[in-house]
């Protein structure tokens, strides 16, 4: 039964999801019957991205060990990892299982930096999913009036979870907003005053050059020359909405040609 299911699996493994509505019962019965290939085909290149994030809700939701789909989705470049859990947000996959896998894959990331600044959005959406949203909330105030009682809920409830908590601390201030009025980006670590209720957005100043850009390019477009044209579009159409596309494409990173990713039959073909 299981062998027969792996081979369907490898004949369709290229095809979206939305390609046939078979498929997606197709992929139940797979994590059912064999979990473990399942957390295997996490890191597998060539299943597209769209099977993988119906195979990790079936995955979060089975007795897989934990560290095997953890190791499995940090093998995955920046942006696949992403689509791959929001796959748990768009199916209302939730819970303890859930949220400590994906805390630990995304604040683990070692490009966690990087897809901050360039999908801020995306991952908001992910954190408030996995946290919820009165939980994202308590954490955006903890991060926005420090406080003794505030920073060991951070530590409870994410900080835990990441690889550098200092660093990932600071990317958790640019998801939360705290900062994006800073007058001008200066290379010293934010401080909270003490005696203050709220402190001010300006003393909210990051340390990284490229979540700085970011807060830049909110203020003036011209600032983010070089990111991501994906990223700058959408800046531009929540900061800027009279500036020219012309100037976003001229802006914008050169976008890298995508190669075909042969299998190994292909190859072997070829």
């Amino acid at each position: 039964m299981k062998t027969a299911l792996v081979r369907a699996f490898l004949d369709h493994r290229r095809q979206p999801l939305a390609a046939t509505t078979e498929i997606a019962k197709f992929l139940d019965e797979l994590c059912r019957e064999a979990p473990e290939f399942c957390a295997q085909v996490l890191a597998d290149a060539t299943t597209h991205v769209s099977q993988k994030a119906h195979l990790l809700a079936g995955v979060v939701r089975s007795a897989v060990d934990r560290q095997q789909v953890v190791e499995a989705l940090g093998s995955l470049s920046g942006t696949e990892l992403l689509h791959v859990l929001d796959g748990l947000r768009q199916r209302r996959v939730n819970g303890r299982r859930a949220r400590e896998l994906g805390l630990r894959v995304l604040l683990g990331h070692e490009r966690l930096t990087e897809l901050a600044a360039n999908h801020r959005l995306r991952l908001v959406q992910i954190l408030k999913h996995l946290l919820g949203e009165r939980t994202w909330s308590s954490v955006r105030r903890s991060l926005e009036i420090r406080s003794p009682e505030g920073d060991r809920f951070l530590d409870r409830v994410v900080l835990q979870f990441a690889s550098d908590a200092d660093k990932a601390q600071e990317i958790l201030c640019f998801l939360a907003g705290l900062g994006f009025d800073v007058p001008e980006p200066v290379r010293k670590p934010w401080l909270v005053v003490p005696w203050l209720k709220k402190p001010e957005k300006s003393e909210f100043i990051f340390a990284d050059e490229s979540l700085r850009q970011s807060v830049a390019a909110r203020r003036s477009l011209e600032a983010g020359e070089g990111m991501p044209r994906e990223t700058l579009f959408g800046i531009r159409g929540t900061y800027h909405r009279q500036a020219p596309s012309k100037l976003v494409r001229r802006l914008s990173a050169p976008q890298p040609r995508r190669g075909r990713v042969d299998g190994p039959l292909t190859a072997a073909f070829k």
